[in-house]
């Protein structure tokens, strides 16, 4: 992903060995933004939202136990719709897409089956016919994704880390690290920042790596880290 220090709520080093001093700030500036949020009042929106997947949760056990298979299909598909369509919003991609699809497809088929009683082959046959369709489009942009993604060299330029509380223990932290890499003048970081000491790389060292649409870089194997 493009590397963003607010963005991304790192410090930049070009240590590649954690130090202890590094260590010590980092630890230092989480442990004020945990004073930060624990000063903060949780708002009532928050608490209602923390809510409503708790009752979602408890009607979709209910409907499976009634063996209420209809109320359990509007539930599913409202939450695929709800995931595919609040995933593809910030970062649409193919597989979100076809969530929302499926999800929208499945309340469709219910409330056809309700509106028509007696159609359940042709209801069955639509439904079978969309699942192939949105398999086939997940598959389909696999495929694109790997078409139009970006093999290329990157450059190493330092490296992001930042602490995060490790709830093993009340003052412990873990320290996650990620090389920043140099693209076509945009600087990006792996995804998945690990807990290392050794970040992998030399500044100034080339890498090979592979740039897909959405900005996820990968790393090939074979490389450091």
């Amino acid at each position: 992903m493009l590397y963003d220090e607010k963005m991304t709520l790192t410090r930049r080093s070009t240590e590649r060995i954690l130090t202890e001093e590094e260590t010590s700030i980092l630890t230092g500036i989480e442990e004020i933004k945990k004073q930060e949020r624990s000063d903060e009042h949780l708002p009532a929106a928050a608490v209602v939202l923390s809510i409503i997947p708790l009752i979602i949760f408890g009607v979709a056990a209910y409907a499976v136990y009634s063996r209420n298979y209809i109320l359990f299909g509007y539930i599913m598909g409202g939450i695929f719709s709800v995931a595919g369509i609040g995933i593809s919003i910030p970062r649409p991609n193919t597989i979100s897409i076809a969530f929302a699809l499926a999800g929208i497809w499945c309340i469709v088929v219910l409330c056809l089956r309700n509106m028509f009683p007696g159609t359940d082959t042709f209801i069955l046959t639509l439904g079978l016919g969309e699942a192939a369709l949105v398999g086939l489009s997940i598959l389909t942009g696999i495929i694109i994704g790997r078409l139009t993604s970006k093999q290329t060299e990157a450059v190493c330029t330092g490296y992001a880390r930042r602490a995060v509380t490790d709830h093993t223990g009340r003052d412990s932290y873990r320290i996650l690290t990620a090389p920043i890499f140099m693209i076509d003048g945009k600087e990006y970081i792996p995804n998945d920042m690990r807990c290392c000491e050794d970040a992998g790389f030399d500044i100034g060292e080339k890498v090979p790596v592979r740039l897909e649409r959405d900005g996820e870089l990968i790393i090939h194997k074979g490389s450091s880290m």
